[in-house]
C-alpha cells in the first residue's frame, strides 16, 4: 500500500507530466486489455478519443471534460485503457468500467 502523497507524485510525474506523454487517448474494450491492450474495439466509426486529464485528488486523475464516442458498432464495453498515441502506440494503464455498456450498431456514448 502507497501513501497519498507516493500516488500523487507518481500520477504528476508521468500521465499528467506533459513532457512524459505530451497527449494521452482513451480507448475502449469488450474484454480485459491485461498488460498490452487486447480486446479493443473495432469497426464503424471507432476511434480513440483524446484525454485531459487533471488531479483530482490524491493520485486520483479525472478527465475536465465530456469525451464523445460516435456511431461504434454493436458490442459491450467492460473496459477502457489509456495509451500515448492515437493509433498504434503504446498501451499505459487500463481497467473496469463499474458497469458494462451494451451498444446497439451505430450508438453514440458520451462520458
Amino acid at each position: 500500500m502507497s501513501s497519498d502523497y507516493l500516488r500523487s507524485l507518481m500520477l504528476k510525474r508521468t500521465l499528467l507530466d506533459g513532457s512524459v506523454f505530451p497527449q494521452l487517448y482513451l480507448s475502449l474494450h469488450v474484454d480485459d486489455p491485461g498488460t498490452v491492450g487486447d480486446g479493443e474495439l473495432t469497426g464503424a466509426s471507432y476511434r480513440r478519443q483524446s484525454l485531459d486529464l487533471a488531479e483530482r485528488g490524491s493520485g486520483i486523475a479525472m478527465n475536465s471534460g465530456t469525451i464523445e464516442y460516435d456511431w461504434l458498432p454493436q458490442s459491450k464495453i467492460s473496459h477502457f485503457g489509456v495509451w500515448d498515441a492515437r493509433i498504434g502506440g503504446r498501451f499505459l494503464v487500463g481497467g473496469a468500467l463499474d458497469v458494462a455498456q451494451e451498444l446497439q450498431d451505430g450508438q453514440a456514448i458520451r462520458w
